[in-house]
């Protein structure tokens, strides 16, 4: 079953939408409707992980929709919005945040659904950078754009974020075959995730950071073809 929420203080928009939305997918969905943004933003923290797409009204009674999508990109960036309004004046302030989408009021099913397509298409890519792990005898998911390198000591991974760092009992090979997107095996044990490369040699990659991260002599060339597709160099 797939999760949708709604906010708009307008009731007829909201049942008009759930309608639309439950038609789109054969009844195959889970709506929530809110009319106020805290509200919202509460249930979200408890589902968000499971969440297609939110819809919200750029304006909700004395809220600014435009400010509670940037609060909800604070705690959960991965969840696509749609906005809704029935004012076009908005539509240069929407670009504070990153939506998937804006419809005006009355919603359009076109529309709607080529919005709905790409809140799929985003959810879809966000999976692929999520990466489960058994921290502490509890199962975690860490978002692998925000791991920096991982260092590895025997069978225990060290996995450095830019603020707190995780320890794992597995091995780097594990990791690797996941195939988390943008990251490079350049040493036994190291992988870097190549966003965070400030340059790279045969004496090492030096992170954005400062940290100095070894480059194995039969990795460099490997590593270096890699860098350079990645950022197609």
């Amino acid at each position: 079953m797939k999760k949708f929420a709604i906010c708009d203080d307008d009731a007829e928009v909201t049942e008009g939408l759930k309608e639309k939305v439950m038609e789109i997918y054969e009844g195959e969905a889970q709506i929530a409707a809110f009319q106020r943004a805290e509200d919202l933003i509460q249930w979200l923290r408890e589902e968000s992980g499971d969440v297609i797409a939110v819809f919200l009204d750029i304006e909700l009674n004395n809220e600014n929709g435009i400010d509670t999508a940037k609060k909800i990109e604070d705690f959960c960036a991965e969840i696509p919005i749609i906005f809704i309004t029935g004012y076009i004046k908005y539509v240069q302030d929407i670009f504070r945040v990153r939506p998937v989408a804006l419809l005006l009021k009355p919603v359009e099913e076109h529309r709607l659904r080529d919005a709905l397509r790409r809140c799929e298409e985003v959810r879809e890519k966000e999976k692929k950078n999520m990466v489960t792990l058994h921290i502490k005898g509890v199962l975690h998911q860490l978002d692998s754009r925000d791991i920096v390198y991982v260092e590895s000591d025997k069978r225990i991974l060290y996995i450095y974020e830019r603020n707190q760092i995780y320890k794992v009992y597995m091995k780097l090979d594990e990791l690797e075959a996941m195939e988390l997107p943008g990251f490079l095996r350049c040493h036994k044990s190291y992988m870097v995730n190549m966003n965070y490369i400030k340059y790279l040699s045969a004496e090492g990659i030096i992170l954005k950071s400062g940290k100095k991260v070894p480059v194995s002599r039969s990795k460099y060339q490997e590593s270096k073809e890699a860098f350079m597709k990645y950022f197609k160099l």
